[in-house]
C-alpha cells in the first residue's frame, strides 16, 4: 500500500523503502524525486542507497523539514521534503 503524506496530515518520517519529493531550498523550481533503497545507487533513475550521505540527510525526517547535507570540501547544501510516498514497510521494519 502506498500512503502520500502533505503538511496538513501526520508527520511520517522517511525510512528505506520510501520515495520522497524534495528540493534544493536554493532552487525550489526543480522538485527531485528519490527512493531509498538498501541495494542500489542509481540517481539517474532516482534510487539512492541507504548509506550514501543524501539517503543518511533524509532518513528519519519528515513532510516539511529542511535537512542539511555535510559533504567534505564541500558547501553544505539544505534540502525540503516536500512528500513521502510509503512503501511497504513491513519488508524494511526490521532493518531500521
Amino acid at each position: 500500500m502506498k500512503v502520500l503524506l502533505n503538511e496538513d496530515e501526520d508527520a511520517t518520517s522517511v525510512r528505506v523503502g520510501d520515495t520522497l519529493k524534495y528540493v534544493d531550498v536554493r532552487n525550489p523550481d526543480d522538485i527531485m524525486t528519490v527512493q531509498i533503497t538498501e541495494t542500489t545507487t542509481d540517481l539517474a533513475s532516482g534510487f539512492v542507497h541507504r548509506g550514501t550521505p543524501l539517503a543518511k540527510t533524509f532518513l528519519g525526517a519528515t513532510v516539511g523539514d529542511d535537512v542539511t547535507m555535510h559533504l567534505p570540501g564541500a558547501s553544505p547544501r539544505t534540502f525540503r521534503i516536500l512528500e513521502i510516498s510509503l512503501h511497504d514497510r513491513e519488508s524494511t521494519n526490521g532493518d531500521s
